[in-house]
């Protein structure tokens, strides 16, 4: 699916919780910038990207599975702070993820 393993954890919330706990959830990146969700309900779905497997010179589009309809469609920018974020978080080095998307 084009996602590197170490990568496939996206971080879910529920909204009117304090604290938000990472779960499992699918995803599928075709060559066309499109990433492809499992569906949930009522969620707040962070999605960290990188270059890895985005290509941020094209619009990128997010849609449900179930839905089909796009729930982003646009360019994104890579950033500075959101890498020093996931630094913060992860503490890895190596792999720093250069966007956040939050979809609500």
């Amino acid at each position: 699916n084009g996602i590197p393993p170490e990568s496939s954890m996206i971080k879910v919330s529920r909204r009117g919780r304090e604290k938000a706990s990472p779960k499992k959830l699918s995803a599928e990146v075709t060559a066309t910038n499109i990433i492809y969700l499992s569906s949930l309900k009522k969620s707040v779905v962070t999605i960290w990207l990188s270059p890895e497997f985005i290509d941020f010179e094209n619009e990128v589009t997010v849609k449900f599975k179930a839905r089909g309809i796009p729930k982003f469609k646009g360019f994104l920018e890579e950033r500075i702070g959101v890498m020093l974020e996931d630094l913060k978080i992860r503490g890895d080095r190596q792999k720093l993820y250069s966007v956040k998307l939050v979809l609500k």
